[in-house]
């Protein structure tokens, strides 16, 4: 499990969206910080099944407007594998 937590330092909503890959899948398209969260310094996150290949798991920020933005990035085991 891949756990994505954001922030949005300054920008309203609207000024920064950006696409998230994992291992290749589009698993957030025109994402908004601000707008998910309802509004700039609030957090919000967003959690994505994932399983690592051998080079590990690859997770790619692909801008659209502005930059894009992560504040962390959490990986869990799988359930049952602690």
């Amino acid at each position: 499990m891949v756990v994505l937590h954001f922030v949005e330092p300054s920008l309203a909503a609207g000024k920064r969206t950006f696409d998230v890959e994992i291992n290749g899948k589009t698993v957030l398209s025109g994402f908004d910080v601000a707008s998910a969260a309802g509004g700039a310094l609030k957090a919000v996150d967003r959690a994505f099944p994932a399983v690592a290949g051998k080079d590990g798991i690859a997770i790619a920020f692909k801008p659209r407007v502005g930059d894009a933005i992560v504040s962390a990035i959490e990986i869990l085991p799988a359930a049952g594998k602690r």
